[in-house]
């Protein structure tokens, strides 16, 4: 299951931490293991306070950018690190970088040293899928709605005036003609995600499928505490921001102290696992990381979930072309089917088709004595 990887993908999560953290239920005793990403729902779990937090990867560009997450928020004032992310005008973003690389190893030095442009930039703004959504901005939504327009949208008191205001301003014949070029399988595995995604995917379009979500989104989720979809529409995120992991100032301050708990491994996670002992972890978030798998090895993967995991254990995960739902061959999973829709219904990004939350019951399970 090994995959080559020649940048960032994702310079934030794409998941919603408060999805992530209702679902996984997280006390002070678990060990838990988490796709590091962009880092945000790392730092959300790590908020929770539990005994050890495992960041997983197979792309060593991810946990390069958490760990100049990390190393910035050891050494940077609130105000410092928002700018240094992006999120606020600044000159001194290399003047940052140089206060804390020394957290760097080599490699990861090297690395940020050749990427110059994303640090004076802003890395928040660096991953591949985030540069896509800046190509439309540009390209899509500025030839539909004003910046004035999106700042009234993004201003709405109430889910009705959501509604009105994309039936009557906003889905007209050029959106639809616009999106539908542009979400397109072809654009989006050229310019927005990996093509190992869209390879085990339904028949039906791409384009269609995320017109549909998009449109729920935009008309069912309120807007004003919705940073991810401020950051679609506008490049940027209205700070602070309560219960955010780092744009809440509480939060911040408290990562500084937690960040002894987290550990990084660089590997596919199947690999990983197979290393493991029984009662290893008791709680797993991974994403959408069997979108890009085999109905094969998305079995063989949570056979060693299961294996790996303590009894009562609990995983969440994400679908969004494919589904990853059904696994005759692994039946010490049970599916929490009402919990995973309330929290689909909640859940503040509105890609992905399903939301996945399994508990592991390992007492009839021949993997564990």
């Amino acid at each position: 299951m090994e995959t080559k990887h020649k940048s960032i993908g994702y310079s934030m999560c794409w998941e919603d931490p408060e999805v992530v953290k209702l679902a996984l239920d997280i006390n002070q005793q678990d060990k838990i293991l988490s796709v590091a990403s962009g880092g945000e729902n790392l730092f959300s779990i790590l908020l929770k306070n539990p005994s050890k937090v495992f960041a997983i990867d197979s792309n060593p560009y991810q946990i390069y950018l958490v760990k100049l997450k990390v190393a910035a928020i050891k050494e940077l004032s609130f105000e410092e690190f928002i700018e240094f992310l992006g999120l606020k005008k600044s000159k001194n973003r290399l003047k940052y970088f140089n206060k804390c690389k020394h957290h760097l190893t080599e490699e990861e030095l090297s690395f940020w040293e050749g990427n110059m442009g994303s640090l004076k930039e802003g890395v928040i703004h660096c991953g591949k899928f985030e540069r896509y959504l800046k190509m439309f901005r540009i390209y899509v939504l500025s030839l539909v709605l004003s910046k004035n327009s999106i700042k009234g949208y993004l201003s709405s008191n109430d889910i009705e005036e959501q509604k009105i205001f994309f039936d009557t301003k906003w889905d007209n014949w050029r959106w639809k003609i616009l999106f539908k070029i542009f979400f397109s399988k072809t654009v989006m595995q050229k310019k927005g995600r990996d093509k190992k995604y869209f390879k085990h995917s339904n028949g039906e379009s791409v384009a269609k499928q995320f017109y549909s979500r998009s449109k729920r989104g935009l008309t069912n989720i309120p807007t004003k505490s919705n940073h991810f979809i401020h950051y679609i529409l506008t490049g940027k995120i209205p700070y602070p921001l309560e219960g955010h992991p780092y744009l809440d100032e509480a939060n911040f301050l408290e990562l500084k102290k937690l960040f002894h708990k987290l550990e990084f491994i660089n590997s596919d996670i199947f690999t990983f696992l197979r290393k493991q002992k029984t009662d290893t972890f008791s709680k797993f978030n991974l994403s959408d990381i069997f979108e890009s798998m085999t109905q094969e090895q998305y079995e063989e993967v949570l056979l060693e979930i299961v294996k790996s995991s303590e009894k009562e254990g609990r995983i969440c995960y994400w679908n969004n072309l494919i589904d990853r739902s059904k696994h005759p061959s692994v039946k010490t999973l049970k599916f929490d089917k009402d919990l995973s829709s309330r929290l689909q219904e909640k859940d503040r990004v509105f890609f992905y088709s399903k939301f996945i939350l399994e508990k592991v019951n390992i007492s009839n399970s021949p993997l564990h004595p």
